[in-house]
């Protein structure tokens, strides 16, 4: 029994279904899924060659059939194909012979899930989850550049109000306590009424650029 072995990995198993219709007797297969000692099963999908033994001719595959390229594996006899169709389960301590370093190459790993994905009708599934995915990440994105925005407003206001300050003090010395209380509660609330409509405007420009993202991205 081999103890690991990893999504991708091209295996030898003989196949006992006693059905001539699926796939039977011994055959390289693809591990669907990572494994671990532990593991009491073993999940893989039959290769089959892509050429017709008897008369030499090249089968025509189905649409979701991965074809796999004799020259990318040196396990393989002739031009393969992976039957996506036929899925199956097996008992992990049958799993004897794996061909390393036989395993599917980066792009036949992703075109097998692409496969997949299309076989099972998993597209909507799959779909919309990236569009949920995309949604937070444009949300989380907005929400720091929100954070950033209003702190450099606030900043610059602050900054603009002290500087209003230094040149207005020295003038609040020639009226009355009465008049100074007055100057300086009108100086506050030009601070606090700048921040909040520049504020309300960084608001609907984000919204408004996350309405977009989102349909330019999830769509």
């Amino acid at each position: 029994m081999v103890s690991e072995f990893s999504k991708g990995d091209i295996i030898l198993h003989n196949f006992q279904t006693g059905n001539r219709k699926v796939v039977h007797g011994p055959h390289m297969s693809v591990v669907l899924h990572s494994h671990q000692v532990g593991n009491a099963t073993v999940t893989i999908c039959p290769i089959s060659s892509a050429v017709d033994k008897r008369t030499w001719k090249r089968k025509k595959l189905k649409s979701w059939y991965l074809p796999l390229n004799k020259g990318d594996y040196p396990c393989l006899d002739v031009d393969s194909y992976v039957k996506t169709d036929q899925i199956i389960t097996v008992d992990r301590a049958q799993i004897t012979d794996i061909r390393r370093p036989s395993e599917l190459t980066p792009i036949d790993l992703i075109n097998l899930d692409l496969k997949l994905i299309a076989l099972y009708e998993m597209s909507k599934t799959v779909k919309d989850f990236l569009s949920k995915e995309i949604t937070k990440e444009i949300e989380s994105v907005l929400d720091d550049v929100d954070a950033e925005l209003k702190k450099e407003v606030a900043k610059n206001v602050t900054s603009l109000y002290k500087s209003i300050n230094k040149k207005i003090m020295p003038l609040l010395k020639e009226l009355g306590k009465d008049r100074q209380q007055e100057v300086i509660e009108t100086l506050i609330k030009v601070d606090f009424d700048i921040i909040t409509k520049v504020n309300a405007i960084i608001d609907e420009v984000l919204k408004f650029t996350k309405e977009t993202y989102i349909k330019k991205y999830s769509d």
